[in-house]
């Protein structure tokens, strides 16, 4: 990562709010981009783009 700052965010899943206690966690965790095609990331498109990219190594990070 080069800018920003790395962590869940502050929307309202992460507030305790009961209303969002059922939508399961949100547990943020830097991958090697070589891992990507080996986890869950959804939505699916986006997935195959960012595998497409770093394949063809015009995703640099």
């Amino acid at each position: 990562m080069s800018v920003g700052e790395f962590g869940t965010g502050n929307g309202p899943e992460f507030s305790n709010d009961p209303k969002y206690k059922d939508s399961g966690e949100y547990l943020p965790e830097i991958i090697k981009k070589e891992e990507v095609e080996k986890i869950l990331l959804l939505p699916k498109e986006i997935k195959e783009k960012l595998v497409e990219d770093i394949n063809l190594k015009t995703f640099e990070f």
